[in-house]
């Protein structure tokens, strides 16, 4: 969801499929493997500049086997960290090569059209546009935490 004037910021969700359908298939498991299930994924993506951006994410996944807790928040923990290693690699690894790159060239239209709100949102920021914009949200954040914190007291 593109949520770039309102709040700065991009939202994906997404969730295993049970199925290949369409154009992707997905390659068989073996006998000896069995696929984690996420239940429900989603991120939140702050663009920072054309090259650099935050990422937040949050996945419900359920390992398909029985494990104590504390092996399930050391395993959380730890993919998590490959995950986005891995993410930083690839979309390092895209500038100039690879089959993104050349995806990205012969379907211009398409990622610059993808591209536009997010080149509007970081140059609106750069305007200064943003930030009161920016300010107002800390304040209504603030002032929402405030009126929880003397509902519940």
């Amino acid at each position: 969801f593109d949520l770039l004037e309102e709040h700065g910021e991009l939202v994906i969700f997404g969730r295993s499929v049970k199925d290949s359908k369409g154009e992707f298939k997905f390659p068989e498991a073996g006998s000896n493997v069995t696929r984690l299930y996420v239940h429900l994924g989603g991120g939140i993506i702050r663009p920072l500049s054309m090259n650099k951006a935050e990422l937040s994410a949050v996945v419900n996944v359920d390992f398909k086997s029985i494990l104590p807790a504390f092996v399930v928040n050391w395993l959380a923990k730890k993919l998590a960290y490959y995950a986005f290693v891995q993410f930083r690699k690839k979309a390092m690894a895209t500038s100039g090569n690879g089959a993104h790159y050349e995806r990205v060239r012969e379907k211009k239209e398409l990622y610059a059209q993808v591209m536009k709100p997010v080149e509007k949102y970081l140059a609106a920021k750069k305007e200064g546009k943003g930030d009161d914009e920016d300010r107002k949200k800390e304040k209504q954040q603030h002032t929402t935490s405030d009126n929880k914190s003397s509902i519940a007291g």
